[in-house]
Protein backbone atom coordinates (compact mmCIF):
# COMPACT_ATOMS: atom_id res chain seq x y z
CA UNK A 1 0.00 0.00 0.00
CA UNK A 2 1.37 3.32 -0.45
CA UNK A 3 1.80 6.29 1.31
CA UNK A 4 -1.19 8.02 -0.65
CA UNK A 5 -3.76 5.29 -0.63
CA UNK A 6 -2.47 4.68 3.30
CA UNK A 7 -3.82 8.60 3.93
CA UNK A 8 -6.79 8.27 1.64
CA UNK A 9 -8.27 5.22 3.72
CA UNK A 10 -7.51 7.32 6.73
CA UNK A 11 -10.37 9.69 5.57
CA UNK A 12 -10.81 13.33 6.97
CA UNK A 13 -8.18 12.02 9.76
CA UNK A 14 -5.77 11.87 6.45
CA UNK A 15 -7.11 14.43 4.80
CA UNK A 16 -6.22 16.93 8.27
CA UNK A 17 -3.10 15.15 8.42
CA UNK A 18 -1.79 15.69 5.21
CA UNK A 19 -2.69 19.53 5.06
CA UNK A 20 -0.23 19.47 7.47
CA UNK A 21 2.59 17.05 6.54
CA UNK A 22 2.82 18.23 3.13
CA UNK A 23 3.47 22.25 4.37
CA UNK A 24 6.31 20.65 5.90
CA UNK A 25 7.60 17.41 3.69
CA UNK A 26 7.37 16.67 0.47
CA UNK A 27 4.38 14.99 -0.45
CA UNK A 28 1.28 15.18 -2.71
CA UNK A 29 -1.00 17.91 -2.36
CA UNK A 30 -3.36 17.44 0.47
CA UNK A 31 -6.22 18.88 -2.74
CA UNK A 32 -6.17 15.09 -4.56
CA UNK A 33 -7.36 14.18 -0.87
CA UNK A 34 -9.92 17.07 0.05
CA UNK A 35 -11.89 16.50 -3.31
CA UNK A 36 -13.56 12.85 -2.23
CA UNK A 37 -13.67 13.59 1.30
CA UNK A 38 -15.60 16.73 0.64
CA UNK A 39 -17.73 15.30 -2.28
CA UNK A 40 -18.33 12.59 0.41
CA UNK A 41 -20.00 14.96 2.75
CA UNK A 42 -21.05 18.20 1.06
CA UNK A 43 -22.29 19.58 3.43
CA UNK A 44 -18.66 20.52 5.34
CA UNK A 45 -16.72 21.32 2.05
CA UNK A 46 -16.27 24.77 3.58
CA UNK A 47 -15.52 23.16 7.03
CA UNK A 48 -12.97 21.13 5.55
CA UNK A 49 -11.55 24.09 3.43
CA UNK A 50 -11.38 26.14 6.65
CA UNK A 51 -9.48 23.74 8.92
CA UNK A 52 -6.83 22.33 6.23
CA UNK A 53 -6.18 26.11 5.26
CA UNK A 54 -5.60 26.71 8.98
CA UNK A 55 -3.60 23.17 9.29
CA UNK A 56 -1.79 23.88 6.17
CA UNK A 57 -0.12 27.81 7.44
CA UNK A 58 0.82 25.67 10.57
CA UNK A 59 2.85 23.19 8.58
CA UNK A 60 4.23 26.09 6.69
CA UNK A 61 4.91 27.81 10.09
CA UNK A 62 6.25 24.51 11.83
CA UNK A 63 8.54 24.19 8.31
CA UNK A 64 9.95 27.83 8.69
CA UNK A 65 11.22 27.87 12.23
CA UNK A 66 13.54 25.33 11.75
CA UNK A 67 14.78 26.80 8.79
CA UNK A 68 15.20 29.89 11.29
CA UNK A 69 16.85 28.74 14.07
CA UNK A 70 18.63 25.32 12.70
CA UNK A 71 18.71 25.42 9.50
CA UNK A 72 20.69 28.93 8.87
CA UNK A 73 24.25 27.26 10.81
CA UNK A 74 24.15 24.15 8.55
CA UNK A 75 23.31 26.68 5.69
CA UNK A 76 26.14 29.14 6.40
CA UNK A 77 28.26 26.13 7.12
CA UNK A 78 27.77 24.45 3.78
CA UNK A 79 28.20 27.60 1.80
CA UNK A 80 31.03 29.35 3.60
CA UNK A 81 33.20 29.40 0.92
CA UNK A 82 30.51 31.11 -1.30
CA UNK A 83 29.33 33.75 1.38
CA UNK A 84 28.98 36.55 -0.99
CA UNK A 85 27.06 34.36 -3.08
CA UNK A 86 24.62 33.69 -0.27
CA UNK A 87 24.36 37.09 0.97
CA UNK A 88 23.29 37.65 -2.80
CA UNK A 89 20.95 35.18 -2.47
CA UNK A 90 19.53 35.96 0.89
CA UNK A 91 19.09 40.17 -0.11
CA UNK A 92 17.37 38.94 -3.18
CA UNK A 93 14.86 36.55 -1.24
CA UNK A 94 14.15 38.83 1.58
CA UNK A 95 13.16 41.51 -1.78
CA UNK A 96 11.01 39.19 -3.30
CA UNK A 97 10.10 37.22 -0.35
CA UNK A 98 6.14 37.95 0.04
CA UNK A 99 5.90 36.75 -3.85
CA UNK A 100 7.40 33.82 -3.40
CA UNK A 101 5.71 32.41 -0.29
CA UNK A 102 2.49 33.75 -1.90
CA UNK A 103 3.14 32.12 -5.36
CA UNK A 104 3.75 28.51 -3.39
CA UNK A 105 1.27 28.86 -0.93
CA UNK A 106 -1.32 29.30 -3.58
CA UNK A 107 0.11 27.02 -6.49
CA UNK A 108 1.38 23.27 -6.57
CA UNK A 109 5.19 24.71 -5.65
CA UNK A 110 6.57 23.62 -3.08
CA UNK A 111 5.65 25.69 -0.16
CA UNK A 112 7.44 23.63 2.43
CA UNK A 113 10.80 24.88 0.79
CA UNK A 114 10.08 28.71 0.46
CA UNK A 115 8.99 28.35 4.10
CA UNK A 116 12.30 26.67 5.16
CA UNK A 117 13.91 29.01 3.02
CA UNK A 118 12.29 31.65 4.22
CA UNK A 119 12.90 30.89 7.91
CA UNK A 120 16.97 30.54 6.70
CA UNK A 121 17.24 33.98 4.79
CA UNK A 122 15.65 35.87 7.96
CA UNK A 123 12.60 36.32 6.22
CA UNK A 124 10.37 38.53 8.35
CA UNK A 125 7.88 36.28 10.06
CA UNK A 126 4.58 38.86 9.94
CA UNK A 127 5.20 38.77 6.38
CA UNK A 128 6.11 35.77 6.16
CA UNK A 129 2.42 34.53 7.65
CA UNK A 130 0.71 37.09 5.78
CA UNK A 131 1.55 35.69 2.00
CA UNK A 132 1.35 32.07 3.79
CA UNK A 133 -2.24 32.61 4.80
CA UNK A 134 -3.56 35.29 1.83
CA UNK A 135 -2.08 32.24 -0.93
CA UNK A 136 -3.40 29.47 1.41
CA UNK A 137 -6.39 31.38 1.80
CA UNK A 138 -6.70 31.72 -1.97
CA UNK A 139 -6.42 28.38 -2.62
CA UNK A 140 -7.98 26.99 -0.20
CA UNK A 141 -11.37 28.88 -0.57
CA UNK A 142 -11.30 29.19 -4.42
CA UNK A 143 -11.23 24.87 -4.53
CA UNK A 144 -14.24 24.55 -2.15
CA UNK A 145 -16.42 26.44 -3.84
CA UNK A 146 -15.47 24.58 -7.19
CA UNK A 147 -15.50 21.59 -5.56
CA UNK A 148 -19.08 22.97 -4.55
CA UNK A 149 -20.01 24.24 -8.22
CA UNK A 150 -19.01 21.30 -10.29
CA UNK A 151 -19.09 18.57 -7.79
CA UNK A 152 -17.60 14.91 -9.03
CA UNK A 153 -16.45 16.06 -12.04
CA UNK A 154 -13.95 19.18 -10.56
CA UNK A 155 -11.23 17.42 -12.49
CA UNK A 156 -12.30 18.20 -15.63
CA UNK A 157 -11.98 21.90 -14.30
CA UNK A 158 -8.91 22.08 -12.68
CA UNK A 159 -6.94 23.56 -16.03
CA UNK A 160 -9.56 26.13 -15.78
CA UNK A 161 -8.89 27.04 -12.50
CA UNK A 162 -5.30 27.21 -13.09
CA UNK A 163 -5.56 29.86 -16.15
CA UNK A 164 -7.72 32.09 -13.80
CA UNK A 165 -4.98 32.12 -11.46
CA UNK A 166 -2.55 32.50 -14.46
CA UNK A 167 -4.13 35.46 -16.01
CA UNK A 168 -5.73 37.04 -12.99
CA UNK A 169 -3.06 36.00 -9.96
CA UNK A 170 0.52 36.27 -11.26
CA UNK A 171 -0.40 39.75 -13.00
CA UNK A 172 -1.30 40.53 -9.51
CA UNK A 173 2.50 39.48 -7.93
CA UNK A 174 3.82 41.40 -10.26
CA UNK A 175 2.48 44.37 -9.36
CA UNK A 176 3.37 44.14 -6.26
CA UNK A 177 7.03 43.77 -7.20
CA UNK A 178 7.14 46.60 -9.57
CA UNK A 179 5.67 48.53 -6.45
CA UNK A 180 8.21 47.19 -4.10
CA UNK A 181 11.23 48.43 -6.80
CA UNK A 182 9.51 51.65 -7.58
CA UNK A 183 9.34 52.29 -3.18
CA UNK A 184 12.84 50.65 -2.83
CA UNK A 185 14.18 53.20 -5.75
CA UNK A 186 12.80 56.02 -3.94
CA UNK A 187 13.95 55.38 -0.54
CA UNK A 188 17.61 55.25 -2.65
CA UNK A 189 17.27 58.02 -4.24
CA UNK A 190 16.00 60.00 -1.25
CA UNK A 191 19.18 59.13 0.94
CA UNK A 192 21.50 60.52 -2.15
CA UNK A 193 20.01 63.85 -1.61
Amino acid sequence: MSYFDYISNLGVTGYFLESYLASIFILPPSDFIYVPIALNKPEYIFVYAFIGFILSVLGGLTAYMPGKYGGRPIFIKLYKNKRVLLNKYEISYQKHAFSIVFGAALFFAPYNICSTASGIFKTDLKEYITASVTGRALRFFTLAPAVYIWGETIKEHLIEIGCFFGFIVIPVIWIIEIRKIKKTRQKNEQKVL
